[in-house]
């Protein structure tokens, strides 16, 4: 498992399909589908993973929480991507 940072910041992440399976300690990557980021960059490992059978998932989607591999209190520089047009 990667050496994780000394920070207590989280990532909430969202709009993962359903039928997707991901349990807390597994590690999360980059998948290089957009173009932008390349694949296999590691973001964080998942610290929170509710079962599907917990009352606020339900519908389309599941969500959960990444502890980032990076110390949130040490970036210079962030891009953040907040919608499409």
């Amino acid at each position: 498992m990667p050496a994780m940072n000394n920070s207590n910041a989280t990532c909430r992440f969202s709009f993962v399909p359903r039928e997707t399976e991901f349990a807390a300690g597994e590690r999360v990557f980059t998948s290089g589908l957009g173009g932008i980021f390349p694949a296999n960059l590691l973001i964080g490992v998942v610290a929170e993973a509710p079962p599907l059978s917990a009352d606020k998932n339900f519908g389309l989607y599941r969500e959960g929480v990444v502890q980032p591999t990076v110390d949130m209190n040490n970036l210079h520089e962030v891009f953040i991507i907040v919608g499409v047009k």
